[in-house]
């Protein structure tokens, strides 16, 4: 299993992937949702870490999908 953050800070993904924790740089609300999407589909993916600012753009989808699965644990931190 495995965790993985997407953020549009080069600086945060920097010290994730220095945790050895896989990152995704995206620079647009399309991005955004697009890799979003990916990722929930990983079935190897046990911890999807989202920037506030990411889950700000694309949070409607991202809690309705909180609301009809467990897998993965999605996570928002500042940054």
């Amino acid at each position: 299993m495995k965790a993985k953050l997407i953020s549009n800070d080069p600086s945060l993904n920097l010290m994730f992937r220095l945790g050895a924790i896989e990152t995704e740089q995206v620079e647009n609300i399309e991005d955004c949702l697009k890799t979003f999407k990916k990722s929930v589909e990983d079935d190897n993916l046990a911890v999807l870490i989202l920037s506030k600012n990411i889950y700000n753009h694309i949070s409607d989808y991202v809690d309705d999908y909180r609301a009809n699965a467990s897998k993965p644990l999605i996570v928002v931190i500042d940054g």
